[in-house]
């Protein structure tokens, strides 16, 4: 392989991992804020469903304010469940759903309060609450449909543009190196043909007398 080729590579590789690596943190905060901002959405339905299964109004303006903005919407697949402290199940939503009590994990959400977690391909939240004199656990799940949708198509655009620029990215390279270093290959091989036997023969620099 030629020098020319590796320099080419060389640039197509360094400037390609800058390319990607900015794509890949791109993703990633995309995918983190489309998490927070769900479970935030699915924290204000579970909160919801505990006040309003015990008739509770909360007077908290900043919990007020966080439901007013997480609220509006629907969630697929809303799931929810809440237990008393004894871990018995006082309210389901479907009523049908057959939630399987695991001490363990109610044991970690009574001590941290909120516990975020997943449930197959639905994100779950679980609440424990003791603010109205009415403690109980409140665990709720539901799948962002549309945001991982979205996400989907985020990863199909960044594939797209990150082939494609890494071809452009490449064919630049190699059109710019060829082109500003063909004065020193020429200049090579006429310093190549210069022999002992071949004297007379000059080196055009391509200089104007």
């Amino acid at each position: 392989m030629s020098v020319r080729l590796k320099f080419v590579l060389l640039i197509t590789l360094f400037v390609s991992l800058i390319f990607l690596l900015s794509f890949f943190v791109i993703y990633f905060l995309y995918a983190r804020t489309r998490q927070d901002d769900y479970n935030r959405r699915i924290w204000a339905h579970a909160y919801q469903e505990y006040t309003n299964y015990y008739q509770l109004s909360d007077t908290d303006n900043r919990i007020k304010s966080k439901l007013a903005y997480y609220l509006p919407g629907t969630l697929v697949n809303f799931k929810v469940t809440i237990l008393d402290s004894n871990y018995r199940v006082v309210y389901s939503n479907p009523i049908l759903q057959d939630y399987k009590v695991d001490t363990a994990r109610l044991l970690t959400i009574h001590e941290i309060k909120e516990s975020h977690f997943n449930i197959d391909d639905s994100q779950a939240i679980g609440l424990y609450i003791d603010d109205f004199g009415k403690p109980a656990y409140i665990i709720a799940s539901g799948y962002d449909k549309f945001g991982v949708a979205r996400l989907a198509t985020l990863r199909k655009i960044i594939f797209t543009v990150a082939i494609g620029g890494i071809l452009i990215i490449g064919v630049f390279a190699l059109y710019t190196v060829f082109l500003y270093t063909k004065p020193l290959v020429e200049l090579s091989n006429q310093m190549r043909d210069i022999t002992e036997n071949n004297l007379k023969l000059r080196v055009f620099t391509g200089a104007n007398n």
